[in-house]
């Protein structure tokens, strides 16, 4: 084995790395892949080098470590770059690793070469090659975890040449005064907070509990503060109707406070209709699209203690938060069978649920609301980019950080491109409850469209069913039609013995208008 390999992989044990995703090659990848299994880090063989980058950002996330995912050079590297992208737009720090060509293989040497910098350049926070390996990935560790957490990327080649970019960079300061920010709070009598994801990242956060005014998270922070508590107001998305918390309770504000509030973790970033204070660790630039009266960089956290000292003496809104919040549930989590019912039931029948992993859909706007969190590590979604087929790897990722309680994970029609990966969660015995929400079509697609008289074959799925594939993979499967068959099964499912599938269809007209008035 090249010693270099076994310093890298050293190294990787050195800063956290718990596990290993993605598809090997039969040189230096398999070589570090043996190395660390000798270290007591497992690899995970995942069924598209995608899904691998997915799962090494799910890991990272539930377990609190920096995620790792391998491939080989070109064409495998190529493949994981979508899930790359995912854990660009969800900050979640992961390193990836790729065999590469070094500098001294001759340039015509052209099988499955490609430049990998380039290739990444858009959502990488930095390229490496190897160099010191222990330097190397502790630098690469560094910036990958960095306020903007995000992927980085290492060239695997055995050659003493190094080289290490770093791409991404914070925004300059933004212009304010702190003593305006100080004496906007103390002038104000009803403020209402938003805290982004920053907020989880930070032992800050918890002071959330603490306060006696509407709280709001983004939905990358859901659960954040326990969404069963009095002041927990929900999610903030910028895109709320009528019937949404923001709509109801924003409006009677008279200061909004964003703690890490930023562009990317909204649908829409735009001006409030109050003063909008934001306190952020970056520039201004990450929340441009909100207009704020005041933004604040702060240097550290003693800053955010000083704001949440003062909204510690504040108090009202604990009714108007009641009503806004059942308001919204009891319209999503009625009786009628509708994935809101779902949720209702699994609230109930599973309330040990150690994470809810849903993708993108209109399910996922419904989960929003209607699922009540009660720690930001007990949900996991897209949140920021809304990337479709994202639940499924999450899902078996997180359950592999944590086999002590069940995991959920909820997908719709459009969410089973990694469906394949079921196999690892039936051969590791995972505890994942795998819940497909089918209407038939891409739903919010479908119905949301502006486009006349659109496409319908665009929009419908051909054959939605996948239960019975799936107990081809050998993972009990079933569908359910109606609450007493879905309360059946989750009551019969013991989850400590493995996974298990279940199908519920909907009524495609009546699914297309459960949202209205909400988003």
């Amino acid at each position: 084995m090249s010693e270099r390999v076994a310093q890298l992989a050293q190294a990787l044990g050195a800063e956290g790395v718990r596990a290993l995703f993605g598809i090997p090659g039969s040189g230096l990848s398999l070589e570090l892949i043996t190395a660390l299994e000798r270290l007591g880090v497992p690899f995970y063989a995942t069924a598209h080098e995608g899904s691998g980058a997915i799962m090494a950002g799910a890991f990272a996330r539930r377990s609190g470590t920096l995620g790792c995912a391998i491939s080989i050079k070109g064409p495998g590297f190529a493949n994981m770059l979508g899930g790359l992208l995912v854990d660009y737009y969800e900050e979640l720090p992961v390193l990836s690793v790729a065999e590469a060509f070094g500098p001294a293989v001759a340039a015509s040497r052209m099988h499955k070469r490609l430049d990998h910098e380039a290739a990444g350049r858009a959502f990488t926070k930095a390229y490496a090659t190897l160099g010191d390996p222990r330097r190397t990935v502790a630098t690469l560790a560094g910036i990958a975890k960095a306020e903007i957490p995000g992927p980085v990327h290492l060239d695997l080649f055995d050659e003493d040449a190094g080289a290490l970019h770093e791409r991404i960079t914070p925004d300059p300061p933004a212009p304010g005064a702190w003593s305006e920010l100080g004496a906007r709070l103390a002038r104000s009598e009803r403020p209402a907070v938003i805290a982004g994801a920053l907020a989880a990242r930070r032992a800050w956060g918890s002071r959330l509990a603490e306060l006696n005014v509407p709280v709001f998270t983004t939905l990358a922070a859901k659960g954040l503060l326990d969404e069963t508590t009095p002041f927990a107001a929900g999610v903030f998305t910028g895109d709320g109707r009528e019937l949404s918390p923001e709509a109801k309770i924003l409006p009677a504000a008279d200061l909004v406070v964003g703690l890490g509030l930023r562009n990317g973790e909204v649908l829409s970033a735009k001006p409030f209709p109050r003063d909008l204070a934001i306190v952020d660790v970056v520039g201004g630039r990450s929340a441009g699209g909100f207009a704020a009266a005041l933004v604040w960089r702060a240097d550290g956290d003693e800053s955010f203690a000083d704001v949440l000292d003062t909204l510690s003496g504040k108090e009202w809104g604990r009714e108007r938060v009641a009503e806004a919040t059942a308001g919204v549930r009891r319209h999503l989590a009625g009786d009628e069978w509708l994935p809101g019912v779902l949720y209702r039931h699994l609230e109930r029948e599973l309330p040990a649920i150690g994470c809810l992993v849903v993708d993108t859909g209109y399910f996922c706007t419904v989960a929003e609301h209607a699922w009540r969190a009660r720690s930001a590590a007990a949900f996991r979604c897209s949140a920021n980019g809304r990337s479709m087929g994202t639940a499924l790897p999450s899902a078996i990722a997180a359950a592999l950080a944590d086999r002590t309680a069940p995991t959920v994970c909820v997908m719709g029609d459009g969410g089973a491109m990694h469906v394949a990966d079921l196999r690892l969660a039936v051969a590791e015995a995972l505890p994942v409850l795998f819940l497909l929400l089918s209407d038939g079509r891409y739903g919010s697609v479908a119905h949301a469209t502006s486009v006349v008289d659109a496409s319908r074959r665009a929009t419908t799925i051909a054959r939605p069913s996948w239960f019975r594939a799936v107990e081809a993979l050998d993972c009990p499967a079933e569908q359910v039609k109606d609450e007493a068959a879905f309360v059946t099964a989750l009551r019969r499912w013991d989850w400590r013995t493995g996974p298990l599938f279940l199908e519920a269809p909907f009524d495609p007209e009546r699914y297309a208008t459960m949202l209205r008035g909400v988003r």
